[in-house]
């Protein structure tokens, strides 16, 4: 058999001693003995123990600290993930929103739309519009605009509609013309937002 061992050779049974020395249990006369044999004082060995359990539970603690901060950290990537894909679903479903019919009638509708109005008579309109693609089970913050001929907005009106309940919605806004109203073209208009989804002009004599 031959005894002579090459360098690598070497180094794995050195490795192997050191794992199989690491995995056996030493009691504390053992310890000492060892120390002493080191030419150190058995003295500190309390110290030293007392160390090396802070040191291990400070371990144990660091890592139960970075396990939290992943966890909150993963937690509030999913919530920022969520709320983003929320946001997206909305701006496409209201991009979609459209005005498909519009119309101007006094309160009591007749089916028809109004070109002409007399402020005499001090009536109150309804612009009636009805959109096409609504949210459904979602609701609409409209506005409503009605602009003299001057181009001053006489009235403006911001509402949330009812919770829609189906694509094609009919909504509306009012607004009273009354004797002491300029004369000539008014418009009124509705939108989303910025966007304007429908409007229609008509003539107060």
């Amino acid at each position: 058999m031959n005894d002579r061992l090459t360098q690598q050779q070497l180094s794995k049974i050195v490795a192997e001693v050191t794992r199989l020395s690491e995995r056996q249990e030493m009691d504390r006369e053992q310890v000492k003995q060892v120390l002493e044999e080191l030419n150190l004082s058995p003295d500190l060995l309390d110290e030293a123990m007392v160390q090396l359990r802070r040191r291990d539970a400070l371990e144990v603690e660091e890592r139960r600290t970075t396990m939290i901060v992943l966890a909150i950290g993963l937690a509030v990537l999913a919530v920022l993930g969520f709320w983003g894909f929320n946001r997206w679903s909305w701006n496409r479903a209201i991009a979609q929103v459209t005005s498909v019919q519009d119309r101007i009638t006094l309160s009591q509708d007749d089916g028809g739309s109004l070109a002409e109005v007399d402020r005499q008579s001090n009536p109150e309109l309804v612009y009636r519009v009805t959109l096409s693609d609504a949210p459904v089970d979602r609701r609409l913050s409209l506005s409503c605009q009605w602009e003299a001929p001057t181009g001053e907005v006489l009235r403006e009106k911001r509402y949330q509609t009812q919770r829609i309940t189906t694509s094609t919605w009919d909504t509306f806004c009012r607004y009273q013309v009354g004797t002491a109203s300029p004369a000539g073209t008014w418009n009124v208009r509705m939108q989303l937002g910025d966007r304007i989804l429908s409007d229609e002009s008509f003539e107060v004599r």
